[in-house]
This record gives structure tokens, C-alpha cells and sequence, in this order.
């Protein structure tokens, strides 16, 4: 698996479900052969957009022993193909 982004839109008074959609997505990855080692947790970003400062002070995401670090910015790049 190569560069997966995972994004949601939380409702005001919601819960994130990044939590256990992470947890999924890494059981996938071991289940088909296609485990994220450490090296890659270690390349592996946290980015959390809002207007609630009690959000930005919410806990760091896990994935079993796996602390992913958060970071304030980013740069993403992204490609446009129109069919015309």
C-alpha cells in the first residue's frame, strides 16, 4: 500500500472514527501481505483541521505500539485528469 489518506467530517457534538478506521486499515494491510513496519509508522502523519481548540488538544492517534505523530501543515500534491 502506498500514500493512503484517511479523512472525515466530524458533526459538532460527534465522535472521530479515524481511530477504528485506522486499526482497519492496518489489520487489512497485515491480513493481505502488505504490512506498514515500523519504518513506515515512522513516515506515517496526523492532521487534525478545526475550529474547536478542545479538538486540537485531543490525544495522539495508535496503532498497536505505533504513536503517529501530528503535525500543524502539510504539502500535498495532487494530480487532475479531465476526461474531455
Amino acid at each position: 500500500m502506498d500514500d493512503t489518506t484517511l479523512a472525515e467530517i466530524i458533526s459538532k457534538g460527534s465522535c472521530s472514527n479515524i481511530p477504528n478506521t485506522l486499526r482497519d486499515v492496518a489489520k487489512w494491510s497485515g491480513d493481505n501481505q502488505m504490512n506498514i513496519n515500523n519504518k513506515y509508522w515512522g513516515k506515517t502523519k496526523d492532521i487534525l483541521v478545526s475550529m474547536n481548540i478542545l479538538n486540537l488538544l485531543s490525544g495522539a492517534l495508535c496503532v498497536d505500539d505505533n504513536v503517529i505523530k501530528r503535525v500543524y501543515s502539510y504539502k500535498k500534491v495532487t494530480w487532475y485528469c479531465n476526461s474531455v
